[in-house]
C-alpha cells in the first residue's frame, strides 16, 4: 500500500459514513406525484431528471421509512450500473431499490470530496472488484462498508474540491464547445442531404446537361426490366407475391418536397425490384457463423458490428426464402427505431432478423447509394410520422413502407448526386472524428485529475 501524504489517513466506508440503504424496496408508481429516482436517473457525479417515474404522497410516507435524505448527502448507485454518485437535490423525492444515501460527518469529511473520490478511477477499480453478478454488477452493503476511503485534513480537503471543481469547469466549456461543433456538423450533414434530394446539389450540373433522359422514361425502364425479371421467374413464390402487389399498389405524392421537373415521383415498391419483408421470428443464435442483422446493427447509415448476433448456414438459409441479402441490397428497420438503413458491402454474406426489410434495386437504373441518400434525408424520414403505429415502441407497416414516396432523378444526375454528397459527408466524417476524439481526451484529462487529486498531487 502506497505512502499517504502528511496528515492523510485511511478509513472505510463502514467507519467514514453512514449509509441508508433502500435496496429490496419497489414502490407502486402512479402518473404524476413525487419523482422516484432509480439508478438510471444518477450519472456522471448529476441527476437526471429525465424518464422519471413517480409515487403519490401516501407510497411516499410508507416506503421513505427508512431515512430521509437530505441536502449534503449522497446518492450512490449499486448496480445498473454500479458506482454512479450525484448530491442529492434539495427537493422532495423517493429513492428506489439500487440507490444508497451515504452520509458524512461535514466535520471529517466534505461530501464533495466522498463525491470525488467514488468518481476516482482507483475508487470505481475497488467496488468493481468487490462487486457480484453475472448479467448485471452490483455490489451489498456488507461488500461495500470495508471499501477503503482517504481522509486529509478538512481544509485540504476543500481545497482539493476547489482545485477539482475549477479545472472541471474549464473542461466543461470545452465539452460544450465540442458537442455544440457535433450538433453543428450534424444539421449541416441534413442540410447536404436535403439540397441532394430537392435538386439544389445538382442545380449547377443540370444546366450543363440539359440533355439527360427524363426521369419518367427511366421509372419506365424499371418497370420494364421488373416485368422481364418476374414473367422469367413466375414460379417463384415471392415474385407471385411481388406481382400482386403491384396491381393493388398506391402511393401519393409529398406535397411540400420540389424537386425539378426532369425529375418524377415513385414509391420504394415501383423504384425497386424486390422489396422484402423479414421472417418474424426470433432465430436461434450461435457463438460464430454468419452475421444476423438486426434494428440495433444499422445506425447512421452503416452496418454496426458490435454485439452482433450469428446463425448457422442452415438457419441463414430458411430465414432468408423469401430473399437471400446480397451486397449491394438496402437492409431497412421498421422499428426500434424506424427508418435506418444501410447497403450490405461487398463480400458480406448476412442473414435479416426481425422489424427489418431489405429493398433490392436495379443497380444500373437505381444507383443503392442514391436510394440510401433520400432515405436519410428529413425530407424522405417525414413521411413516417402519420404511417408510424404502435402504443409502446411504434412501427412502419410494411405496406407503409412499400408507398414511401422518393423523388426519383435521371441516372447520370443520381452519379453526380452521390459524388457531390460522398464528398461533402466524408470531410463531416473526419470533422466528426476529430471532435470525437478530443471529446474522450477530454473524459480521460477528468478521469487523470481525479487521480491526481487522490493521490496527493494536485
Amino acid at each position: 500500500m502506497s505512502e499517504l501524504p502528511k496528515g492523510w489517513k485511511r478509513s472505510t466506508v463502514a467507519d467514514a459514513l453512514i449509509i441508508i440503504d433502500y435496496r429490496g424496496r419497489t414502490p407502486p408508481y402512479s402518473e404524476t406525484g413525487i419523482p422516484h429516482l432509480r439508478s438510471a436517473n444518477v450519472r456522471d457525479g448529476k441527476i437526471v431528471w429525465e424518464k422519471l417515474r413517480y409515487v403519490t404522497e401516501d407510497t411516499y410516507e410508507q416506503y421513505m421509512t427508512r431515512g430521509i435524505p437530505k441536502v449534503g448527502d449522497l446518492l450512490f448507485t449499486t448496480e445498473a450500473p454500479l458506482g454512479h454518485v450525484a448530491d442529492v437535490p434539495d427537493q422532495k423525492f423517493c429513492l428506489a431499490q439500487r440507490v444508497m444515501v451515504l452520509r458524512t460527518d461535514h466535520d471529517e469529511l466534505h461530501p464533495r470530496f466522498l463525491k470525488y473520490q467514488i468518481m476516482s478511477p482507483e475508487f470505481q477499480g475497488r467496488i468493481s472488484g468487490r462487486g457480484t453478478g453475472t448479467t448485471v454488477t452490483g455490489i451489498s452493503s456488507r461488500n461495500f462498508k470495508p471499501v477503503p476511503l482517504l481522509l486529509p485534513p478538512l481544509p485540504e480537503q476543500r481545497r482539493i474540491v476547489a482545485r477539482i471543481e475549477e479545472l472541471f469547469s474549464r473542461l466543461d466549456a470545452g465539452v460544450a464547445a465540442l458537442r455544440h461543433a457535433k450538433a453543428q456538423l450534424q444539421r449541416y450533414r441534413q442540410s447536404v442531404l436535403a439540397a441532394a434530394v430537392t435538386g439544389q446539389l445538382t442545380q449547377d450540373w443540370r444546366e450543363q446537361h440539359p440533355d439527360t433522359e427524363p426521369a419518367e422514361e427511366l421509372i419506365n425502364r424499371i418497370s420494364e426490366t421488373r416485368a422481364a425479371l418476374f414473367r422469367a421467374e413466375s414460379e417463384n413464390s415471392e415474385v407471385k407475391r411481388h406481382v400482386s402487389k403491384h396491381k393493388r399498389h398506391k402511393f401519393t405524392t409529398p406535397p411540400n418536397w420540389t424537386t425539378p421537373p426532369s425529375w418524377k415521383f415513385t414509391s420504394l415498391l415501383t423504384s425497386c425490384q424486390f422489396v422484402v419483408d423479414c421472417h418474424n421470428k426470433t432465430p436461434p443464435y450461435e457463438n460464430s457463423g454468419i452475421p444476423l442483422i438486426r434494428t440495433t446493427n444499422v445506425r447512421n447509415g452503416k452496418l454496426a458490428w458490435p454485439k452482433m448476433k450469428f446463425v448457422n448456414k442452415e438457419t441463414a438459409a430458411h430465414w432468408s426464402q423469401r430473399c437471400t441479402p446480397e451486397p449491394g441490397d438496402i437492409l431497412f428497420t421498421r422499428e426500434a427505431p424506424a427508418g435506418e438503413a444501410a447497403i450490405i458491402p461487398e463480400n458480406t454474406r448476412l442473414c435479416m432478423g426481425q422489424r427489418m426489410m431489405l429493398f433490392r434495386t436495379f443497380h444500373d437504373l437505381l444507383l443503392p447509394s442514391y436510394l440510401l441518400t433520400v432515405i436519410r434525408s428529413h425530407n424522405f424520414q417525414s413521411q413516417y410520422g402519420e404511417k408510424q403505429v404502435g402504443v409502446g415502441v411504434q412501427h412502419l407497416r410494411v405496406g407503409d413502407v412499400e408507398s414511401l414516396a422518393l423523388p426519383l432523378p435521371p441516372l447520370p444526375e443520381q452519379h453526380q448526386i452521390v459524388a457531390e454528397v460522398e464528398a461533402r459527408t466524408t470531410a463531416i466524417d473526419h470533422l466528426e472524428a476529430e471532435l470525437d476524439r478530443q471529446l474522450t481526451r477530454a473524459t480521460r484529462l477528468r478521469q487523470s485529475t481525479l487521480a491526481t487529486a487522490f493521490s496527493g498531487k494536485l
